[in-house]
């Protein structure tokens, strides 16, 4: 069985810090995979500007494309705009296994 990690954040932008924390979770949870999921809007951060949500997702893809376990989530042109990285994640990742290592 595959281990794989959610790492979920803005990511605006991702950065090197990201890339070094998801490495040491991914060694130290002995993760096969670990997919960096961007949020859509975080309660936390609502009435702060933030870069649209799929510059963000194009930017983590280009981040962490050199990175073997590392991914990011496939897009679902049929999801809802509103609908959140993490919802399509799951989504994607109920609907078929197959697409789980890759979400």
């Amino acid at each position: 069985m595959r281990r794989i990690g959610l790492f979920g954040g803005t990511f605006d932008p991702p950065h090197v810090g990201h890339l070094v924390l998801a490495e040491w979770a991914r060694v130290r949870l002995r993760l096969d995979r670990v997919v960096f999921v961007p949020a859509g809007t975080p309660p936390h951060k609502r009435g702060r500007r933030l870069t649209d949500a799929a510059r963000r997702l194009t930017l983590t893809r280009l981040a962490v494309r050199g990175h073997p376990a590392f991914g990011s989530p496939a897009s679902r042109p049929d999801a809802p705009a509103s609908r959140s990285p993490w919802t399509r994640c799951g989504t994607s990742a109920r609907a078929s296994r197959t697409r789980a290592s890759t979400c």
